[in-house]
């Protein structure tokens, strides 16, 4: 999720991450996600080569550590007296020859002074590769179950019969597109008068037209499925929003992670410790890409110009061919007519040649112990520790916009020798600023 991409936080009891406690030695960890709640360590700093075992206790700790121990308290217990060295590697992929995941680690470890002191060291390399909805067969397609019906209030013992909910099993949007998708509406029809129908309940569709990707404009094509006026189609020619990289099913990761532990038994009352360890992570979350429906900014350049000269002329006429059999045969730019060429239409789009948009997070934990236990008497032991964590994090937001400039690259026009280029640049009064603390006004810039 947005800022937690590449972390792995405990959530016991489904009370949120920063109701579980995560212990170290029973010791606390510092917290990886300080986008969000900033308390939680992420388990994949944790050695996994060096886990001895794992505590978990689900109930009564606040009284003891707090309420960031509501839901319970878990404790990573790292071994303390390794000896030898060890080396591990896995990696596999998925049958489609994807998604790989690769994990090393060394370990290593020896006694000293008469096996009254230790230390151990461990590296540990994990790697992820991403892969996307659209390259499953069981994922790249939008199966859901969509309302087709409504039961009037009243109706002998609550339903007509009729299913409220059917499952269909590759959806596509009526409202939206990657190439685009315009809609053409006149619910003051009869029921069915629309070129493009009405639902099983004679109410009124929205009409969608989509842009092909050699800049055709065609009815969108499919079985119109789902309650007027929007719905949506089973099948055909309009898109899913699972298309290319617009669902991310697993985000790339790479994570490098030492990690140092020691102790020297000087006596049975005094023995010194050291934990220390530096992991850096980085791992790229993509998003769905930007898109506009129209009346997102409330900036009038969001709408396009129907001389919009990056439309073509088979569009063109397509969408007045649509206005005239949806009923609008007024006057050219009247509202019940067509299009003259400053009317202005609402483009509803996937702006996928921006790309997906992604989060590029490096993170970087250090944490150190320094400490002291022993034994006092046969029921008495003490400890006294330094624990000291530091987490940094670079986070870089990749695939959004300046509305700005945006703004003015929708407001195309021809300068009229045949170049292609904002209308500021050719027309003073379309040189004005977004306004981002009121979208629904503009300011005018000076000359």
């Amino acid at each position: 999720f947005l800022g937690t991409t590449g972390l792995n936080l405990l959530d016991l009891r489904g009370l949120g991450t920063q109701r579980t406690l995560v212990l170290v030695n029973g010791r606390r960890h510092v917290g990886a996600d300080i986008l969000s709640n900033a308390v939680s360590p992420d388990t994949n700093t944790f050695p996994t080569d060096l886990v001895e075992r794992i505590d978990v206790v689900t109930g009564g700790n606040s009284a003891v550590y707090g309420s960031d121990a509501i839901a319970g308290v878990v404790n990573f217990v790292l071994k303390q007296d390794y000896e030898g060295l060890q080396f591990r590697g896995q990696g596999g992929q998925s049958d489609e020859g994807d998604a790989g995941n690769y994990y090393a680690s060394v370990l290593g470890g020896t006694n000293f002074m008469d096996d009254r002191g230790n230390i151990a060291f461990n590296f540990e390399y994990a790697k992820q590769d991403s892969w996307f909805a659209t390259d499953r067969a069981n994922l790249r397609n939008n199966g859901n179950f969509v309302v087709v019906d409504t039961d009037a209030s009243g109706t002998p013992n609550g339903s007509d019969g009729v299913p409220d909910r059917l499952y269909y099993d590759d959806i596509r949007f009526a409202s939206i597109s990657n190439g685009g998708a315009f809609l053409i509406a006149n619910n003051g029809m009869a029921p069915g008068a629309m070129p493009c129908g009405a639902d099983s309940q004679g109410g009124r569709w929205n009409c969608s037209y989509v842009f092909m990707p050699d800049g055709t404009l065609v009815p969108q094509t499919g079985e119109r499925i789902g309650l007027a006026p929007t719905g949506n189609f089973q099948g055909g020619n309009g898109m899913n929003n699972r298309e290319g990289k617009l669902l991310a099913i697993y985000p790339d990761l790479d994570r490098y992670s030492f990690n140092l532990f020691g102790h020297l038994e000087l006596s049975e009352a005094f023995v010194p410790f050291i934990e220390a360890k530096y992991v850096r992570t980085e791992s790229i979350r993509y998003g769905s890409p930007a898109f506009f429906q129209g009346g997102t900014t409330g900036d009038p350049r969001e709408t396009v110009r129907f001389d919009n000269p990056f439309m073509s002329d088979q569009a063109r006429a397509q969408l007045q061919a649509a206005r005239v059999a949806a009923g609008f045969t007024g006057a050219v730019g009247a509202p019940d007519g067509p299009y003259s060429d400053e009317s202005r239409i609402a483009l509803r789009r996937n702006l996928i040649e921006f790309g997906p948009r992604r989060e590029d997070a490096t993170r970087e934990t250090t944490r150190i112990v320094l400490g002291v236990n022993g034994k006092m008497s046969e029921n008495w032991r003490y400890e006294l520790a330094l624990n000291h964590g530091r987490f940094k994090e670079d986070t870089i937001v990749k695939g959004n916009m300046n509305l700005q400039r945006f703004g003015l690259a929708m407001d195309a026009a021809s300068d009229g020798s045949g170049n292609i280029v904002c209308r500021s640049q050719i027309d003073t009064d379309a040189a004005f600023a977004y306004d981002d603390t009121n979208p629904m006004s503009v300011a005018t810039l000076d000359a």
